[in-house]
Order: C-alpha cells, then structure tokens, then sequence
C-alpha cells in the first residue's frame, strides 16, 4: 500500500500567517513520517491568534478524520517568529498524529486508558511524546536544509 506522499491530507488555514505552502508541506511532511500507509482524506485546520486561551502556546483537538489546531503569534510577554511558531505547531502535529491514529480521543482516553484530569500535564503520556519528539520533527521537517 502506498503514501499518497501527503496529498490525502487537506490543510485549511484561518488567520493570517506567512509562508503558507511551506507551512503545507510541513504538515503534509509529519502527518506521512508518522502515518507512511494512511490513504484515507483527513482535514487539519490551522488557526492563528494573537493568543491562545491560558497563555498556552498553541493547542490541538480532534478525531480520526479531522484536526484542529490552534497556534499563537505571541503571549503576554513575548512575539513569536515564524520558527517558534513552527516549533509549537510540530508539538501540535504530534497530538493531531494521536487523534488520527485513535491514540487519543477527546475525553482523554488513551489508548483505551482514561486519564485523570487532574493528572499532572507533564505527566501525561501524549505530553510525553510530544515534548519528545518535537525537536525532531521541527529540526527533520521544518528547518532542513
């Protein structure tokens, strides 16, 4: 079975940010490194603000077929550059890569396990893996050479 090389998954931007189809291609990019078989059409929707609620960098919700996700050019203390804000946004694709694979569902449930809310951020297993691998794909996808 063969990738459609990213082309199955339709990225729609509301707000302004610039470089756009750069910005595609990096989503196209991390969505096949970590789902090389899937074929089926998913949708990823990218919202900037000025800020995102909580002072959170950026934030992501979803399901199997579609993904939201928000990402701040700034918080209360700080703008962000494009590179910053692509950092975030590889956090983010890493939970849109669990919400399409049914790793994490929007009740906190994952894989089949559900998580105390309460428990704390760094400790939760999909946090985990972001924080972890977020480097690289920024680093892989976005900052190549």
């Amino acid at each position: 079975m063969n990738s459609l090389n990213g082309y199955n998954i339709h990225v729609e931007f509301v707000g302004r940010i610039a470089q756009k189809k750069r910005i595609i291609q990096f989503v196209r990019d991390t969505i096949t490194h970590f789902m090389p078989r899937m074929r089926r059409l998913v949708d990823i929707e990218i919202t900037t603000v000025d800020k995102c609620q909580h002072e959170y960098f950026a934030l992501c919700w979803g399901n199997r077929n579609s993904v939201e996700i928000e990402i701040a050019r700034g918080s209360e203390e700080d703008e962000f550059d494009i590179d910053e804000m692509m950092l975030n946004l590889a956090h983010e694709l890493i939970h849109a890569k669990q919400f399409l694979r049914g790793d994490l569902s929007a009740n906190l449930r994952w894989t089949e396990r559900k998580m105390a809310l309460y428990e704390q951020y760094m400790s939760q297993p999909w946090e985990r893996e972001a924080y972890n691998k977020e480097g690289d794909i920024y680093e892989k996808y976005w900052k190549k050479p």
